[in-house]
Order: C-alpha cells, then structure tokens, then sequence
C-alpha cells in the first residue's frame, strides 16, 4: 500500500511539473508575441517589451488584493505592464476610498462606479467638491431649484446652479 501512494505522488508530480512547464512555455510564447506585435521592426524594443512584460506577469502573481487584481486583469487581459499599472492605481484609490467621510457622497461614488475604485475616487472627490461648494452659494432659489432636479447628485447641482444664476 505505501508504494501504491508513493507512486501515486511521484505521478501526481510529474504531472504537475510537466503542466506548469506547459503553462510557463505559453505564458513565455504569448508575452514574446505580444512584444513582437507591439514592435515588430525593432528588435531591441521587443526585447525591451518582452522584459517589462515578463516582470510585470510576475509581478502580478505575487498581488495580494484578488478584487483589484480582476479589475486589472479585466480592463488589460494580454498586457501585463498594463496590469501591474493599473492593479497599482486601483490599489491606491480602493485605500483611499475606505478613508473617505461622507457617506452620501461616497454612496454616489460607488452607485456611479461598482467595479472600478479609480473612478469612484474621482467621482468622490468632484462630488464632494460640489456639495461644499452648494452649501456656500448665495441664491436661494437657484439652489432650491438645482437640488430639486438634481437630488442626488452634487455635481449636477452646482452645474444647473451656476446656468441658473448666469
């Protein structure tokens, strides 16, 4: 019986071995063609690309956030650069949206933008740059009037605010 199971582990291995190799070869075969698209009349540059793509592919096999890592892999499922750039911008912006305050504006932020922490930063920050800009305005009704139309959402308010008041 413990030969059986150390047969069975010695295959198990093989075959695990044998797949990675496959896999690494193809991972190797795709980034190389990649490079050869993006410049085929410059060998140096290819090299250069095939590199960074290498690393980067590495690179994003070690991130540790996987909801930001889909993002990434969505948005640039064959350029892994492009991967490791935006798995690094939508990191940052996921951290700085569990900071955030205003749970109205951020309510806005995620509604506009489910699935894409980069833009809810964005729609956070321009949102709640209108809300503070609204509650300084002067003209009642112009305000009353933006805010009617516009109840959820700040910018919009500060937008037909100012036509109003024009």
């Amino acid at each position: 019986m413990d030969t059986v199971m150390r047969r069975r582990h010695y295959i198990l291995g093989a075959i695990l071995l044998i797949t990675n190799t496959i896999f690494s070869q193809s991972i190797e075969t795709s980034i190389r063609k990649f490079a050869k698209k993006e410049h085929p009349n410059d060998a140096k540059m290819e090299q250069y690309t095939y590199k960074k793509q290498m690393a980067a592919y590495k690179y994003m096999l070690t991130v540790k956030d996987p909801e930001v890592r889909e993002i990434a892999e969505r948005k640039y499922r064959y350029d892994y650069s492009m991967q490791k750039y935006t798995y690094g911008k939508q990191l940052a912006a996921k951290r700085y949206m569990n900071t955030v305050d205003d749970q109205k504006v951020l309510s806005i932020a995620r509604r506009e933008h489910l699935r894409d922490f980069s833009k809810q930063k964005d729609t956070y920050d321009l949102q709640l740059s209108a809300k503070i800009y609204m509650a300084d305005v002067t003209d009642k009704s112009a305000k009353a009037a933006a805010e009617r139309k516009y109840p959820d959402n700040y910018f919009m308010q500060k937008y037909t605010y100012d036509k109003l008041v024009e």
